[in-house]
């Protein structure tokens, strides 16, 4: 009996070394930040010698982020055909085959267009975490399910919730969980 625990701990313990870590760039809207924090942190981790790409970053029309962005090294996204138009997503089998230490993935929040290999954008961040990778996301508190009814009366805005449980405010949310339980930690729509 006891062997079997300890060796359900070791097996444990592998699971959490090879996983990576989530860090989340949160905030209260749209044009606060998150974007250009989740770059600036992307930056230093390169001077440090990280091996860091850009993933997804929502196109933008505000020249910070796209300033910070120049000279990160990018896996090519997936032009994917959307309602007459063409959108781009995160290409997950791209930034896998790679395999960077991190990886930035702007709006975690976000529904996959059709055809996706995950319906959910935090699905696939879950799939680079399982892998190893470590990703850098963004996410605004609208996105959470709890504190939908308080963010409405504030705001007036209600958007489609997304996600409560792990991501909090300033959390770096260490992958140590098997994927179903980060899946229900996560509890993202």
């Amino acid at each position: 009996m006891a062997v079997r625990l300890l060796s359900e701990m070791i097996e444990q313990e592998k699971q959490r070394a090879h996983c990576g870590t989530l860090k989340v760039f949160f905030g209260s809207a749209a044009g606060v930040g998150k974007t250009y924090a989740m770059l600036e942190a992307a930056r230093v981790a390169k001077e440090r010698g990280v091996d860091v790409v850009a993933g997804w970053i929502k196109p933008r029309d505000r020249p910070e982020p796209v300033h910070l962005a120049e000279g990160l090294p990018s896996v090519p996204t997936r032009s994917v055909p959307l309602d007459g138009r063409t959108v781009t997503e995160l290409d997950l089998d791209a930034v896998l085959g790679r395999r960077p230490a991190v990886v930035l993935v702007d709006e975690l929040a976000h529904t996959n267009a059709p055809g996706s290999k995950n319906q959910a954008r935090w699905q696939d961040v879950l799939d680079l975490l399982d892998a190893g990778i470590d990703v850098f996301t963004t996410m605004n508190v609208h996105n959470i399910e709890s504190l939908k009814g308080v963010v409405g009366q504030v705001t007036g805005f209600v958007d489609p919730s997304r996600t409560d449980g792990c991501a909090r405010p300033g959390e770096e949310d260490v992958c140590g969980a098997g994927h179903a339980q980060r899946s229900e930690c996560l509890q993202l729509l």
